[in-house]
Protein backbone atom coordinates (compact mmCIF):
# COMPACT_ATOMS: atom_id res chain seq x y z
CA UNK A 1 0.00 0.00 0.00
CA UNK A 2 0.93 3.31 -0.59
CA UNK A 3 1.01 6.58 1.01
CA UNK A 4 3.86 6.42 3.90
CA UNK A 5 4.72 4.51 6.68
CA UNK A 6 2.90 1.19 7.32
CA UNK A 7 1.30 0.48 11.22
CA UNK A 8 -0.21 -3.24 11.62
CA UNK A 9 -3.46 -3.22 13.28
CA UNK A 10 -2.13 -5.31 16.55
CA UNK A 11 -5.10 -3.61 19.08
CA UNK A 12 -7.88 -1.67 18.76
CA UNK A 13 -7.23 0.40 21.69
CA UNK A 14 -3.29 0.86 20.88
CA UNK A 15 -1.75 4.87 20.91
CA UNK A 16 -1.03 6.17 17.40
CA UNK A 17 0.42 9.20 17.04
CA UNK A 18 -0.34 12.99 18.26
CA UNK A 19 -1.56 10.96 21.40
CA UNK A 20 -5.44 10.46 19.85
CA UNK A 21 -6.54 6.97 21.99
CA UNK A 22 -8.33 4.58 19.76
CA UNK A 23 -11.63 3.65 21.42
CA UNK A 24 -12.95 -0.08 21.62
CA UNK A 25 -14.23 -1.05 18.09
CA UNK A 26 -16.76 -3.56 17.43
CA UNK A 27 -16.34 -6.90 16.44
CA UNK A 28 -17.24 -6.81 12.46
CA UNK A 29 -14.74 -3.37 12.07
CA UNK A 30 -11.87 -5.12 14.30
CA UNK A 31 -12.84 -8.06 11.59
CA UNK A 32 -11.96 -6.05 8.85
CA UNK A 33 -9.74 -3.58 9.79
CA UNK A 34 -7.59 -6.36 10.55
CA UNK A 35 -7.29 -7.54 6.97
CA UNK A 36 -6.55 -4.20 6.60
CA UNK A 37 -2.44 -2.93 6.58
CA UNK A 38 -3.36 0.59 7.92
CA UNK A 39 -1.26 3.56 7.22
CA UNK A 40 -0.30 5.61 10.16
CA UNK A 41 -2.39 8.77 8.95
CA UNK A 42 -5.54 6.39 8.30
CA UNK A 43 -5.04 4.95 11.71
CA UNK A 44 -4.94 8.28 13.09
CA UNK A 45 -8.55 8.63 14.79
CA UNK A 46 -10.58 11.96 14.82
CA UNK A 47 -12.10 12.49 18.28
CA UNK A 48 -16.00 13.46 18.05
CA UNK A 49 -17.64 14.22 21.36
CA UNK A 50 -21.20 13.00 20.41
CA UNK A 51 -22.38 12.71 23.55
CA UNK A 52 -22.75 16.58 23.64
CA UNK A 53 -26.08 16.57 21.63
CA UNK A 54 -26.35 20.58 20.99
CA UNK A 55 -23.34 19.90 18.78
CA UNK A 56 -25.04 17.20 16.75
CA UNK A 57 -27.13 17.61 13.65
CA UNK A 58 -30.79 15.97 15.09
CA UNK A 59 -34.41 16.21 15.15
CA UNK A 60 -37.14 16.26 17.21
CA UNK A 61 -39.60 16.27 14.56
CA UNK A 62 -37.49 13.20 11.93
CA UNK A 63 -38.87 9.97 11.09
CA UNK A 64 -36.75 7.69 8.71
CA UNK A 65 -38.58 5.15 6.45
CA UNK A 66 -38.09 2.69 3.62
CA UNK A 67 -40.24 1.37 0.84
CA UNK A 68 -40.63 -2.09 0.22
CA UNK A 69 -39.54 -2.49 -3.40
CA UNK A 70 -37.02 -4.67 -5.30
CA UNK A 71 -37.47 -1.25 -7.91
CA UNK A 72 -35.28 1.74 -6.72
CA UNK A 73 -37.96 4.70 -6.37
CA UNK A 74 -36.73 8.46 -6.95
CA UNK A 75 -36.92 10.35 -4.14
CA UNK A 76 -39.06 13.01 -5.70
CA UNK A 77 -41.09 9.97 -6.55
CA UNK A 78 -41.49 8.83 -3.26
CA UNK A 79 -42.10 12.65 -1.68
CA UNK A 80 -44.78 13.51 -4.30
CA UNK A 81 -46.89 10.29 -3.50
CA UNK A 82 -45.99 10.69 0.16
CA UNK A 83 -46.88 14.46 1.11
CA UNK A 84 -50.29 14.49 -0.01
CA UNK A 85 -51.18 11.13 1.86
CA UNK A 86 -49.57 12.73 4.60
CA UNK A 87 -52.08 15.47 4.95
CA UNK A 88 -49.49 18.22 2.87
CA UNK A 89 -47.70 18.86 6.01
CA UNK A 90 -45.96 22.34 5.88
CA UNK A 91 -42.14 22.57 6.35
CA UNK A 92 -41.49 18.91 5.16
CA UNK A 93 -38.42 18.09 4.07
CA UNK A 94 -36.91 14.67 2.20
CA UNK A 95 -33.71 13.58 1.88
CA UNK A 96 -32.35 10.12 0.59
CA UNK A 97 -30.06 7.98 2.77
CA UNK A 98 -29.85 4.92 0.04
CA UNK A 99 -31.90 2.89 -2.01
CA UNK A 100 -35.60 3.59 -1.12
CA UNK A 101 -34.45 4.68 2.05
CA UNK A 102 -35.09 7.75 3.33
CA UNK A 103 -35.26 11.12 6.10
CA UNK A 104 -38.40 12.96 6.27
CA UNK A 105 -38.04 16.21 8.77
CA UNK A 106 -41.78 17.92 9.84
CA UNK A 107 -42.33 21.27 11.03
CA UNK A 108 -43.92 20.23 13.81
CA UNK A 109 -43.95 17.20 16.19
CA UNK A 110 -47.84 16.91 16.12
CA UNK A 111 -47.50 16.13 12.26
CA UNK A 112 -44.16 13.47 12.76
CA UNK A 113 -46.29 11.95 15.96
CA UNK A 114 -49.49 11.49 13.55
CA UNK A 115 -47.45 10.21 10.66
CA UNK A 116 -45.97 7.51 13.49
CA UNK A 117 -49.65 6.84 14.29
CA UNK A 118 -51.33 6.86 11.42
CA UNK A 119 -49.03 3.30 9.75
CA UNK A 120 -48.07 1.88 7.45
CA UNK A 121 -48.67 4.19 4.38
CA UNK A 122 -48.43 2.70 0.65
CA UNK A 123 -47.09 4.14 -2.92
CA UNK A 124 -49.62 1.94 -4.86
CA UNK A 125 -49.58 -1.47 -3.24
CA UNK A 126 -45.78 -1.11 -1.97
CA UNK A 127 -45.39 -0.87 1.58
CA UNK A 128 -44.02 1.97 3.63
CA UNK A 129 -42.31 1.29 6.78
CA UNK A 130 -41.52 4.33 9.08
CA UNK A 131 -39.96 4.73 12.79
CA UNK A 132 -38.44 7.23 14.74
CA UNK A 133 -35.21 8.78 13.66
CA UNK A 134 -32.21 8.17 16.10
CA UNK A 135 -28.98 10.94 15.20
CA UNK A 136 -26.47 8.21 16.86
CA UNK A 137 -27.58 5.56 14.23
CA UNK A 138 -25.29 4.81 11.02
CA UNK A 139 -28.01 4.15 7.60
CA UNK A 140 -26.01 0.35 7.94
CA UNK A 141 -27.81 0.49 11.56
CA UNK A 142 -30.75 0.90 10.78
CA UNK A 143 -33.59 -2.12 9.94
CA UNK A 144 -36.74 -2.60 8.82
CA UNK A 145 -37.87 -6.30 9.75
CA UNK A 146 -40.94 -4.82 11.40
CA UNK A 147 -43.63 -2.59 10.61
CA UNK A 148 -46.38 -1.51 12.98
CA UNK A 149 -50.19 -2.38 11.93
CA UNK A 150 -53.60 -2.10 13.60
CA UNK A 151 -55.35 -5.91 13.75
CA UNK A 152 -58.71 -7.28 14.21
CA UNK A 153 -58.93 -10.55 16.47
CA UNK A 154 -62.98 -11.55 15.63
CA UNK A 155 -64.77 -13.89 17.55
CA UNK A 156 -63.14 -13.83 21.00
CA UNK A 157 -65.54 -15.02 24.17
CA UNK A 158 -66.74 -11.38 26.07
CA UNK A 159 -65.20 -12.43 28.94
CA UNK A 160 -62.25 -12.18 27.63
CA UNK A 161 -62.45 -9.14 25.57
CA UNK A 162 -60.59 -6.94 28.22
CA UNK A 163 -56.89 -5.17 28.66
CA UNK A 164 -55.61 -8.74 30.47
CA UNK A 165 -56.16 -10.87 28.18
CA UNK A 166 -56.65 -8.87 25.12
CA UNK A 167 -52.61 -7.90 25.73
CA UNK A 168 -52.32 -11.83 26.23
CA UNK A 169 -53.98 -13.08 22.61
CA UNK A 170 -53.17 -9.66 20.85
CA UNK A 171 -48.97 -10.79 21.53
CA UNK A 172 -49.35 -13.89 19.97
CA UNK A 173 -49.29 -11.89 16.26
CA UNK A 174 -46.25 -9.27 17.86
CA UNK A 175 -45.33 -6.85 20.62
CA UNK A 176 -48.22 -4.75 21.46
CA UNK A 177 -48.09 -1.40 21.08
CA UNK A 178 -51.42 -0.21 22.01
CA UNK A 179 -55.12 -2.03 22.77
CA UNK A 180 -58.38 -0.54 22.24
CA UNK A 181 -60.28 -0.72 25.84
CA UNK A 182 -62.65 1.72 27.36
CA UNK A 183 -62.11 3.85 30.27
CA UNK A 184 -63.02 0.06 32.33
CA UNK A 185 -60.80 -2.06 30.70
CA UNK A 186 -63.26 -3.43 28.13
CA UNK A 187 -63.09 -4.17 24.72
CA UNK A 188 -66.67 -5.51 23.92
CA UNK A 189 -67.52 -5.66 20.56
CA UNK A 190 -67.04 -7.89 17.24
CA UNK A 191 -63.40 -8.00 17.35
CA UNK A 192 -60.48 -7.44 19.95
CA UNK A 193 -58.74 -4.14 18.06
CA UNK A 194 -54.70 -3.66 18.79
CA UNK A 195 -51.80 -2.22 17.30
CA UNK A 196 -48.66 -4.85 17.13
CA UNK A 197 -45.37 -4.78 15.55
CA UNK A 198 -45.28 -7.64 12.68
CA UNK A 199 -42.06 -9.50 11.29
CA UNK A 200 -42.36 -8.63 7.71
CA UNK A 201 -39.41 -11.46 7.14
CA UNK A 202 -42.25 -14.22 8.38
CA UNK A 203 -45.62 -15.41 6.68
CA UNK A 204 -48.46 -13.55 8.04
CA UNK A 205 -51.27 -15.16 10.68
CA UNK A 206 -54.08 -15.82 9.58
CA UNK A 207 -55.34 -16.62 13.39
CA UNK A 208 -54.55 -17.06 17.10
CA UNK A 209 -55.25 -20.79 18.50
CA UNK A 210 -56.61 -20.15 22.34
CA UNK A 211 -56.38 -22.99 24.74
CA UNK A 212 -59.55 -22.50 27.09
CA UNK A 213 -59.21 -24.17 30.21
CA UNK A 214 -63.21 -23.71 30.54
CA UNK A 215 -63.85 -25.71 27.84
CA UNK A 216 -60.85 -27.92 27.60
CA UNK A 217 -60.39 -26.97 24.01
CA UNK A 218 -58.14 -25.80 21.54
CA UNK A 219 -60.05 -22.64 19.68
CA UNK A 220 -59.08 -20.70 16.50
CA UNK A 221 -59.70 -17.01 16.14
CA UNK A 222 -59.46 -15.13 13.29
CA UNK A 223 -57.73 -12.37 12.46
CA UNK A 224 -57.80 -9.34 10.11
CA UNK A 225 -55.06 -6.64 9.05
CA UNK A 226 -56.47 -2.57 8.57
CA UNK A 227 -54.48 -0.81 5.92
CA UNK A 228 -52.80 -4.35 5.04
CA UNK A 229 -50.13 -3.40 1.93
CA UNK A 230 -49.29 -6.31 -0.74
CA UNK A 231 -48.54 -9.84 0.08
CA UNK A 232 -48.17 -13.09 -1.36
CA UNK A 233 -50.76 -15.31 -1.22
CA UNK A 234 -48.44 -17.96 -1.26
CA UNK A 235 -46.38 -17.88 1.48
CA UNK A 236 -48.08 -15.53 3.13
CA UNK A 237 -45.15 -12.61 3.31
CA UNK A 238 -45.13 -9.04 2.69
CA UNK A 239 -43.66 -6.77 0.07
CA UNK A 240 -44.83 -9.10 -3.39
CA UNK A 241 -47.50 -11.10 -5.17
CA UNK A 242 -47.71 -14.43 -5.74
CA UNK A 243 -46.82 -13.89 -9.17
CA UNK A 244 -43.09 -12.85 -7.82
CA UNK A 245 -42.55 -15.37 -5.04
CA UNK A 246 -39.51 -17.70 -5.17
CA UNK A 247 -41.42 -20.67 -3.61
CA UNK A 248 -45.35 -20.78 -5.14
CA UNK A 249 -47.36 -22.49 -3.17
CA UNK A 250 -49.66 -25.05 -4.92
CA UNK A 251 -53.51 -24.56 -5.19
CA UNK A 252 -56.25 -26.36 -3.87
CA UNK A 253 -58.81 -28.53 -5.61
CA UNK A 254 -60.65 -24.94 -5.76
CA UNK A 255 -57.84 -23.71 -7.34
CA UNK A 256 -57.26 -21.37 -4.22
CA UNK A 257 -53.68 -20.33 -2.52
CA UNK A 258 -52.54 -21.70 1.29
CA UNK A 259 -53.74 -17.61 1.66
CA UNK A 260 -56.05 -15.04 0.35
CA UNK A 261 -57.44 -11.63 0.50
CA UNK A 262 -59.85 -12.24 3.58
CA UNK A 263 -56.95 -11.08 5.58
CA UNK A 264 -57.46 -7.25 4.46
CA UNK A 265 -59.90 -5.48 7.02
CA UNK A 266 -62.30 -4.28 3.70
CA UNK A 267 -62.88 -0.96 3.39
CA UNK A 268 -66.92 0.01 2.66
CA UNK A 269 -66.26 3.49 1.27
CA UNK A 270 -63.61 2.11 -1.29
CA UNK A 271 -63.95 -1.53 -1.88
CA UNK A 272 -64.87 -3.46 -5.43
CA UNK A 273 -65.07 -6.65 -6.78
CA UNK A 274 -62.11 -7.14 -8.69
CA UNK A 275 -59.38 -10.17 -9.72
CA UNK A 276 -56.31 -9.30 -7.77
CA UNK A 277 -52.76 -9.40 -8.52
CA UNK A 278 -52.61 -13.00 -6.63
CA UNK A 279 -55.01 -13.92 -9.19
CA UNK A 280 -57.76 -15.10 -6.80
CA UNK A 281 -61.69 -13.34 -6.58
CA UNK A 282 -61.68 -11.02 -3.80
CA UNK A 283 -62.66 -7.78 -2.86
CA UNK A 284 -59.68 -5.16 -2.44
CA UNK A 285 -60.01 -1.92 -0.19
CA UNK A 286 -58.70 1.71 -1.46
CA UNK A 287 -56.85 2.70 -4.43
CA UNK A 288 -54.33 0.02 -6.17
CA UNK A 289 -52.69 2.70 -8.23
CA UNK A 290 -49.09 2.97 -9.28
CA UNK A 291 -46.00 4.63 -7.47
CA UNK A 292 -46.68 7.93 -8.78
CA UNK A 293 -48.34 9.05 -5.95
CA UNK A 294 -50.93 10.67 -7.45
CA UNK A 295 -53.55 11.65 -5.18
CA UNK A 296 -55.61 13.17 -7.97
CA UNK A 297 -57.44 10.07 -8.95
CA UNK A 298 -61.06 9.71 -8.50
CA UNK A 299 -61.32 6.27 -7.80
CA UNK A 300 -62.29 3.48 -10.35
CA UNK A 301 -65.69 2.09 -11.32
CA UNK A 302 -65.93 -1.43 -12.62
CA UNK A 303 -68.45 -1.76 -15.51
CA UNK A 304 -70.51 -5.04 -16.29
CA UNK A 305 -70.43 -6.91 -20.36
CA UNK A 306 -71.48 -4.06 -23.01
CA UNK A 307 -72.65 -6.61 -25.52
CA UNK A 308 -71.77 -10.16 -26.65
CA UNK A 309 -68.28 -9.71 -27.35
CA UNK A 310 -66.76 -7.74 -24.35
CA UNK A 311 -66.33 -9.74 -21.61
CA UNK A 312 -65.94 -6.82 -19.28
CA UNK A 313 -64.02 -3.46 -18.75
CA UNK A 314 -62.18 -1.69 -16.22
CA UNK A 315 -62.42 2.03 -16.28
CA UNK A 316 -60.25 4.94 -14.14
CA UNK A 317 -63.01 7.86 -13.60
CA UNK A 318 -62.08 11.40 -15.31
CA UNK A 319 -61.98 14.67 -13.08
CA UNK A 320 -64.56 16.94 -14.47
CA UNK A 321 -63.97 16.91 -18.28
CA UNK A 322 -60.41 16.11 -18.01
CA UNK A 323 -58.35 12.68 -18.17
CA UNK A 324 -60.36 9.07 -17.41
CA UNK A 325 -58.90 6.01 -18.86
CA UNK A 326 -61.35 2.71 -20.27
CA UNK A 327 -59.81 -0.80 -20.85
CA UNK A 328 -62.30 -3.64 -22.98
CA UNK A 329 -61.26 -7.34 -23.19
CA UNK A 330 -62.70 -10.47 -24.98
CA UNK A 331 -64.52 -13.39 -24.12
CA UNK A 332 -61.11 -15.41 -24.81
CA UNK A 333 -59.39 -13.17 -22.01
CA UNK A 334 -58.77 -13.83 -18.23
CA UNK A 335 -57.22 -10.42 -17.28
CA UNK A 336 -56.41 -9.44 -13.53
CA UNK A 337 -55.58 -5.89 -12.63
CA UNK A 338 -52.19 -4.78 -11.12
CA UNK A 339 -52.28 -0.87 -10.70
CA UNK A 340 -53.82 2.11 -12.31
CA UNK A 341 -53.68 5.20 -12.17
CA UNK A 342 -54.77 8.71 -13.94
CA UNK A 343 -52.19 7.43 -16.80
CA UNK A 344 -52.01 3.78 -16.50
CA UNK A 345 -54.18 0.75 -16.85
CA UNK A 346 -51.58 -2.17 -15.71
CA UNK A 347 -53.22 -5.83 -16.33
CA UNK A 348 -51.81 -9.78 -16.17
CA UNK A 349 -53.26 -11.25 -18.93
CA UNK A 350 -54.12 -15.20 -18.93
CA UNK A 351 -54.60 -16.59 -22.42
CA UNK A 352 -55.95 -19.54 -23.35
CA UNK A 353 -52.94 -22.18 -24.06
CA UNK A 354 -51.86 -21.32 -20.59
CA UNK A 355 -49.42 -17.94 -21.47
CA UNK A 356 -49.70 -14.78 -19.37
CA UNK A 357 -48.81 -11.67 -20.20
CA UNK A 358 -48.22 -8.12 -18.55
CA UNK A 359 -49.95 -5.50 -20.48
CA UNK A 360 -49.61 -2.04 -19.75
CA UNK A 361 -51.87 0.35 -21.33
CA UNK A 362 -50.79 4.14 -20.99
CA UNK A 363 -51.47 7.91 -21.70
CA UNK A 364 -48.40 10.01 -20.82
CA UNK A 365 -48.28 12.23 -18.39
CA UNK A 366 -48.99 15.44 -19.92
CA UNK A 367 -46.92 17.98 -17.76
CA UNK A 368 -43.13 18.39 -18.56
CA UNK A 369 -42.20 18.76 -14.99
CA UNK A 370 -44.17 15.80 -13.80
CA UNK A 371 -43.37 12.87 -16.53
CA UNK A 372 -40.22 11.58 -14.72
CA UNK A 373 -42.87 10.30 -12.19
CA UNK A 374 -44.35 8.39 -15.02
CA UNK A 375 -41.02 7.38 -16.60
CA UNK A 376 -39.88 6.01 -12.89
CA UNK A 377 -43.41 4.34 -12.95
CA UNK A 378 -42.78 1.87 -15.80
CA UNK A 379 -39.37 1.41 -14.61
CA UNK A 380 -41.17 0.28 -11.59
CA UNK A 381 -43.66 -2.55 -13.00
CA UNK A 382 -40.44 -3.51 -15.32
CA UNK A 383 -38.44 -4.03 -11.83
CA UNK A 384 -41.43 -6.53 -10.69
CA UNK A 385 -42.06 -8.42 -14.02
CA UNK A 386 -39.56 -10.46 -15.88
CA UNK A 387 -41.69 -12.25 -18.28
CA UNK A 388 -43.40 -10.82 -21.71
CA UNK A 389 -44.43 -7.49 -21.21
CA UNK A 390 -46.53 -5.01 -23.83
CA UNK A 391 -46.52 -1.34 -23.18
CA UNK A 392 -48.99 0.34 -25.70
CA UNK A 393 -51.09 3.33 -26.51
CA UNK A 394 -49.63 7.28 -26.16
CA UNK A 395 -46.74 7.86 -24.39
CA UNK A 396 -46.90 11.96 -24.91
CA UNK A 397 -43.44 11.68 -26.23
CA UNK A 398 -41.32 11.48 -29.06
CA UNK A 399 -38.14 9.11 -29.17
CA UNK A 400 -36.52 11.80 -31.45
CA UNK A 401 -37.51 15.60 -33.39
CA UNK A 402 -38.28 13.25 -36.73
CA UNK A 403 -41.60 11.73 -34.66
CA UNK A 404 -42.55 15.52 -34.01
CA UNK A 405 -44.07 18.03 -36.47
CA UNK A 406 -45.13 21.93 -35.37
CA UNK A 407 -44.09 24.80 -34.66
CA UNK A 408 -41.91 24.77 -31.65
CA UNK A 409 -39.02 21.75 -31.15
CA UNK A 410 -39.52 19.23 -28.85
CA UNK A 411 -37.14 19.33 -26.06
CA UNK A 412 -34.21 16.83 -26.61
CA UNK A 413 -33.69 16.39 -22.52
CA UNK A 414 -37.25 14.86 -22.79
CA UNK A 415 -36.76 12.76 -25.42
CA UNK A 416 -33.86 11.79 -23.97
CA UNK A 417 -35.18 10.59 -21.09
CA UNK A 418 -37.85 8.91 -22.70
CA UNK A 419 -35.16 6.94 -24.80
CA UNK A 420 -33.56 6.33 -21.50
CA UNK A 421 -36.82 4.56 -20.12
CA UNK A 422 -37.16 2.41 -22.90
CA UNK A 423 -33.36 1.18 -22.34
CA UNK A 424 -33.91 0.72 -18.53
CA UNK A 425 -37.10 -1.80 -19.09
CA UNK A 426 -36.14 -3.38 -22.06
CA UNK A 427 -38.74 -2.35 -24.25
CA UNK A 428 -38.54 -2.24 -28.50
CA UNK A 429 -40.19 0.20 -30.41
CA UNK A 430 -42.38 -1.95 -32.47
CA UNK A 431 -43.00 0.95 -35.34
CA UNK A 432 -46.68 1.82 -36.44
CA UNK A 433 -48.85 1.54 -39.19
CA UNK A 434 -50.90 4.25 -40.99
CA UNK A 435 -50.47 7.75 -40.85
CA UNK A 436 -47.04 9.49 -39.15
CA UNK A 437 -48.48 11.98 -37.45
CA UNK A 438 -51.53 12.48 -35.44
Amino acid sequence: MKGGNQLPLESPNQTVSQGVQVTPLDDNMVEMLGRLNLTSEESDAVEVADDIEEDLATSDCAIIGKILSQGVLHIQTITSALKPAWGNPKGLRMRTVGDNMFIADFGSKQDKNRVLDGSPWNIGKRNVLVQEFDASMRPSDIHFDYMSIWVRIYNIPFGLMNGKWGYVIAKKIGPVEKLEVDDQDRAWGAYLRAKVQINITKPLMRGVSIFSTKRQAKEWYEVRYEKLPNYCYSCGIIGYSSVECLTPAERDADGLLPYSGDLRVPDDRKKRPSDDVNGQSSTTAGKSGGTSGQESMSGAIDLRTLNNQVRSCFAVSSEGRSGGLALFWVKECVVSLEHYSMNIIDVLINLEDGSVWKSTFVYGEPKTKQRYQFWDLLRFIRAHWNGPWLCAEDFNEALSSDEHLGRTRRGESQMKLFRECLENCGLLDLGFSGPKFT
